[in-house]
C-alpha cells in the first residue's frame, strides 16, 4: 500500500512493517490531530485519526513531520440499488373516524293502474344518493284489484313496480325509493 506526498513520490507503507510488525527502526504512531516534533524518530509514520480521511504524516528530521497524504481516498461512485426488502408486520389499527350522519329519505312517486293494464311506476334516488330499498302503496278503493307482478332495483338506483290491474276502474299506486345519504 502507497501514500501520494504533496510531491507526487510515493511512501510504501509495507516497507515499514515486516510479517505484520513495525521493523525495529520504524514505527507507527496514531493520534488524534498533527504529531509533536517530539513523538517519533526519522522515517517514522504518524496517522492522524482526527482528520476527515486519516492524514499520514512521515518524520523527516528530529522534530519535522510533513503531510504525506491522506490514507483514506476520496468517496466512491455509489454502488448498484440492492434488492427490496421483505415486507414489514402489519400496522396497528388506527383509531377510529368521526361518526358519519346517515340519511334515509324516501322518494315517491305516485302513478295510475289504468283497468285492465299493467304499469310500471319507477320511483329514482338523486344522483349522490344510494338506493338502500323501496316500498310500494295501494290505496284507492278497489286495490284488491290490484296485483304485483315485480318490483327490483335497477343498477341506476332506481326503484321500479310494475303492476297488473285486474279490475276496470283506474287505481292509485305509489312507489317510493328510499334513498341515503351520508357526510
Amino acid at each position: 500500500m502507497a501514500f501520494a506526498d504533496n510531491d507526487k513520490s510515493n511512501i510504501d507503507i509495507e516497507s515499514y512493517f515486516h510479517d505484520g510488525h513495525p521493523q525495529q527502526k520504524n514505527q507507527v504512531w496514531t493520534g488524534d490531530g498533527a504529531p509533536s516534533g517530539k513523538l517519533g524518530h526519522k522515517n517514522d509514520l504518524y496517522i492522524d485519526n482526527a482528520s476527515a480521511n486519516h492524514t499520514v504524516y512521515e518524520k523527516i528530521d528530529k522534530k519535522t513531520w510533513v503531510s504525506r497524504g491522506d490514507y483514506l481516498g476520496g468517496s466512491g461512485a455509489p454502488g448498484p440499488q440492492g434488492p427490496i426488502g421483505p415486507q414489514g408486520p402489519q400496522g396497528d389499527i388506527g383509531p377510529a373516524g368521526p361518526a358519519a350522519t346517515v340519511t334515509v329519505t324516501p322518494r315517491t312517486v305516485s302513478g295510475t293502474a289504468t283497468g285492465s293494464t299493467t304499469t310500471t311506476v319507477s320511483a329514482s334516488c338523486n344522483a349522490d344518493e344510494s338506493l338502500v330499498g323501496g316500498g310500494l302503496d295501494f290505496s284507492g278503493p278497489n286495490e284488491a284489484n290490484l296485483q304485483l307482478v315485480k318490483s327490483n332495483i335497477s343498477g341506476s338506483g332506481t326503484w321500479d313496480v310494475v303492476v297488473r290491474n285486474i279490475g276496470t276502474t283506474d287505481e292509485p299506486v305509489s312507489a317510493t325509493a328510499f334513498c341515503l345519504s351520508s357526510n
